[in-house]
């Protein structure tokens, strides 16, 4: 069977491609089937400016416009505390003006690939 893994901050489940499945389960105490938790990349990816993200969690002191499912831009990052990482994300209307400017922690945020261009 197919390792997978789960995701404790945005509950994501995802597979692991091991060359030997049933020697990933064993090296990770795990049964056949039982998940390993453990961030998926959207959640660990280090964040850069530019990135796009999209909102899973608010934080306490959020501002009313920010809902959970909104995609944003890194504008800036604040990386003077690894443990509570922060970033300044821009939220844009289809017209192209700002929907919302919050700074988010990371545990706020899922990282999104970038559209592909043909």
């Amino acid at each position: 069977m197919m390792p997978f893994g789960k995701c404790p901050v945005c509950d994501l489940h995802y597979h692991i491609r091991p060359d030997d499945p049933l020697n990933w389960h064993r090296n990770h105490g795990l049964e056949i089937g039982e998940p390993l938790i453990s961030e998926c990349y959207f959640c660990w990816k280090e964040l850069s400016e530019y990135d796009a993200v999209k909102v899973i969690s608010l934080p306490e002191d959020c501002p009313q416009a920010v809902e959970i499912g909104d995609t944003g831009t890194v504008l800036i990052s604040h990386n003077s505390d690894p443990e509570n990482l922060a970033f300044e994300v821009e939220c844009v209307n289809e017209n192209g003006s700002t929907k919302w400017l919050a700074t988010l922690y990371r545990f706020n945020l899922h990282y999104v690939f970038p559209p592909k261009v043909s």
